[in-house]
């Protein structure tokens, strides 16, 4: 199939509308978020003991700051599956100590719920997790980009079973 616009002919070969829809909305919300002065982003992931309590899950948030500019981290909220507010960092839990809250240009940070969840959680699962940041600038930029790695852990001798990256599991949207 030819397409004609004012100057050109793209050849097209068995393309779809269905194939070029998500690559629109895509492309609209780079557009978006780059404009973005602050954000909060929303990422799920899990916490819980499973195998006969032999195997702990738990979830490692990486954020990445790939802007020129200083990010900071204004709050962050763990949610259980039903809403309910498990940890609000800053405001009635202190950040974990090994958690930067300024991410100055390309730098990164963690957030490990095995570093603030107990062993054996009782909240219903999946969580979400609520990412509060705003440009120290004040000026828009490249927004906050946070994946999701999940980890299986023996419990007996610590030894890592198994990881994966789930950073299709976060979105981000302008405050």
């Amino acid at each position: 199939m030819k397409l004609k616009t004012a100057n050109k002919t793209i050849l097209a070969t068995g393309l779809s509308a269905a194939l070029l829809l998500p690559i629109t909305s895509v492309h609209s919300a780079v557009i978006e978020a780059s404009s973005m002065k602050s954000g909060v982003t929303f990422c799920g992931g899990n916490h819980f003991t499973r195998a006969g309590g032999t195997e702990r899950t738990f979830t490692v948030y990486q954020l990445r700051n790939y802007s020129a500019k200083t990010i900071k981290i204004d709050s962050v909220r763990v949610y259980d599956s039903n809403g309910v507010v498990l940890f609000n960092f800053p405001a009635a839990n202190p950040f974990p100590a090994s958690f930067k809250t300024i991410l100055g240009p390309r730098n990164a940070s963690t957030l490990n719920t095995a570093s603030f969840m107990s062993a054996n959680p009782t909240n219903p699962r999946p969580l979400t997790m609520q990412i509060n940041w705003t440009y120290q600038d004040g000026k828009r930029g490249i927004p906050l980009f946070t994946s999701v790695v999940r980890h299986f852990k023996s419990q007996t001798n610590n030894a890592s079973r198994a990881s994966f990256n789930a950073s299709s599991t976060c979105i981000v949207r302008a405050n």
